[in-house]
């Protein structure tokens, strides 16, 4: 009977794992929008060069 109580934990955790995992691929994927202020334009960027 415990073995079967250990068994459920590790399912149960594996299954957090899976999904912990998909949401920080889905994170990683998805393009971030740019900011506003983050966006330079060409005099901007030549006047950094």
């Amino acid at each position: 009977m415990a073995e079967k109580c250990v068994r459920d934990r590790l399912l149960s955790i594996v299954d957090d794992m899976e999904m912990i995992a998909k949401e920080l691929l889905e994170i990683v994927l998805t393009p971030k929008p740019l900011r506003p202020n983050q966006m330079l334009d060409s005099n901007q960027l030549a006047d950094l060069l």
